[in-house]
């Protein structure tokens, strides 16, 4: 019992980071269309923690006594590598994208 209720807190901050990642570039482009200049600032991404609350889980999931749905480490790791790498292939896409419709924007209002 205890194992499920930590995988699932495990599991809410895990989901919390990859929606982070995704709304990220939403929110510089935002800000980059609200203001005049061409400047935005920067933000650091961490993938350090996706990495770590993934390990968290693997480890949770090894630990389980079969009786779960995530007790299976190995598919708790490869669905879990795969949700942070097309979170960060995400991010750059959307960065690109909505980079590159605020500068259409911009340029069609001057």
């Amino acid at each position: 019992m205890i194992l499920t209720i930590l995988f699932w807190v495990f599991t809410g901050l895990f989901t919390l980071k990859v929606l982070w990642n995704i709304l990220t570039p939403c929110a510089l482009a935002w800000e980059l269309f609200k203001r005049g200049g061409n400047k935005t600032r920067s933000m650091t991404m961490m993938p350090f923690v996706e990495i770590a609350l993934l390990l968290m889980m693997i480890l949770l999931s090894a630990l389980s006594d079969g009786t779960a749905w995530f007790n299976h480490p190995t598919q708790v790791a490869v669905w879990g590598g795969v949700i942070i790498v097309g979170s960060y292939v995400l991010f750059v896409v959307l960065g690109v994208a909505l980079g590159w419709l605020v500068a259409q924007i911009k340029k069609r209002r001057v």
